[in-house]
């Protein structure tokens, strides 16, 4: 199935002859799975051609991205109308091989979900990014990374992006806290909690305030955060 809403809505933004790098999330039949392809889209007098230069990507059970392995190449597609039907005919170019099929307009509708599957890549993606240093939860020191997740120290809702500076690795649990702002960290790489929650007591001091005693962020380290942490502090006035 190809999404042919997002190539729709790439072309009549951009005029015949430009080419623009666009996201599209085709359902591959043959694997049973959803995979994100970032082609080239360009439009022509007759229709339009996507070039594949990488095979894509989907996500497994354990939110890691993997490589779909997608054909490369460029499909090329001209609309056409029979019989009252609209159909898109696609002559598509790979390296090797090269034929003609038929794909009815109507799919571009039956492609699943398509924003949560890009959610999905996308939030993989930036796991990859910030996991992939071997770092372990920053308040815990838990490595295993089945229970690690990225979290975004400014959210992405409020304009945070999905860059390095912008990224701390939390246990599950922890992450899920900090989304909610139960969990918060101040620009001196301290964790609080508020309420404090019964069976996490036991990691704070004595007043409840300060999270084992000591900034969670070296210093050194606490630079590249400093920016994004006071940017989602100022969002959430405590």
């Amino acid at each position: 199935m190809l999404d042919l809403h997002a190539i729709e809505t790439a072309l009549m933004k951009y005029g015949t002859g430009e080419s623009v790098t666009i996201q599209t999330t085709e359902f591959r039949k043959r694997e049973k799975w959803d995979v994100v392809y970032e082609p080239v889209v360009k439009a022509s007098s007759e229709g339009f051609t996507l070039e594949y230069k990488d095979g894509g990507y989907w996500v497994d059970e354990n939110d890691e991205l993997q490589p779909a392995h997608g054909d490369l190449g460029k499909a090329h597609y001209q609309k056409l109308t029979k019989d009252g039907k609209t159909k898109w005919e696609c002559h598509w170019e790979g390296d090797d091989n090269s034929e003609r099929i038929s794909i009815p307009s109507e799919q571009s509708g039956e492609v699943r979900n398509t924003r949560e599957v890009r959610s999905l890549v996308r939030n993989a993606k930036f796991r990859r990014l910030i996991l992939d240093t071997d770092r372990p939860c920053l308040i815990t020191g838990e490595k295993n990374r089945s229970v690690l997740e990225a979290a975004h120290i400014w959210e992405v809702k409020n304009g945070g992006t999905d860059s390095y500076d912008n990224g701390i690795v939390l246990r599950a649990d922890l992450h899920k806290l900090f989304d909610r702002h139960i969990l918060t960290l101040s620009s001196d790489g301290r964790f609080s909690m508020n309420p404090v929650l019964e069976s996490y007591k036991h990691l704070f001091d004595k007043d409840g305030k300060s999270w084992l005693h000591e900034p969670r962020i070296e210093q050194d380290e606490l630079k590249q955060y400093v920016r994004n942490i006071e940017r989602r502090n100022a969002k959430h006035e405590w």
